[in-house]
C-alpha cells in the first residue's frame, strides 16, 4: 500500500494505492475534504485520483498507458465521520445502560487505530465498577491517535 498526505494540486487530497486480497482488485483514492458529505462522485476529483495513482504506481497500467490504462470498475465515494478533538472512545450509562462509545476516527479508524480503539473500549466497558482508570480518551486527544 502507498499512502502520500497532501498533494501539490489539491491540499485536501491524498494518494493511497491499496490491493485487496485473493484477487480483489486495487483502491485508488483519495480525499480529505471536511464538510463535504456528498454521497456523489466528482468526475474532476475522480480524474486527479486516477492520475496520480498512476504517476505513483506505473505498474498499474500497460507500458505507455495512462490513466486510460486502467480498469475502473466503479466510482465510490466513502464518508469517514470524523470528531474534532479525536475519536469518543468512553463510557457513559444511559437510562441505567452502560454504553461505550468508539467512533469519529475518520479514514484513521478502518485502516490502522481499528484495533487500538476496540482494545480500549473493551477494557472501557469490562470496568464494571464504573470507577476511574479504564477511560483513555484523553489520550487518544493527546497524541496517542497516531494520525
Amino acid at each position: 500500500m502507498i499512502d502520500v498526505s497532501g498533494t501539490d494540486d489539491a491540499s485536501d487530497e491524498v494518494v493511497y494505492v491499496m490491493t485487496r486480497a485473493a484477487g480483489g482488485g486495487t483502491v485508488l483514492g483519495g480525499t480529505y475534504q471536511k464538510g463535504n458529505r456528498s454521497p456523489v462522485p466528482d468526475k474532476a476529483t475522480a480524474e486527479r485520483i486516477m492520475k496520480r495513482a498512476v504517476e505513483w504506481c506505473p505498474g498499474l497500467v500497460g507500458e505507455g498507458e495512462g490513466v486510460e490504462g486502467l480498469d475502473v470498475i466503479r466510482h465510490v465515494v466513502g464518508l469517514r465521520p470524523l470528531r474534532e478533538g479525536g475519536a469518543r472512545i468512553e463510557r457513559e450509562v444511559i437510562g441505567g445502560v452502560r454504553v461505550v462509545h468508539n467512533y469519529g476516527a475518520g479514514g484513521f479508524g478502518c485502516m490502522f487505530l481499528s484495533r487500538y480503539h476496540i482494545i480500549l473500549a473493551l477494557s472501557i466497558a469490562m470496568d464494571a465498577d464504573g470507577g476511574g482508570g479504564c477511560d483513555r480518551s484523553s489520550e487518544l486527544r493527546n497524541g496517542a491517535r497516531g494520525g
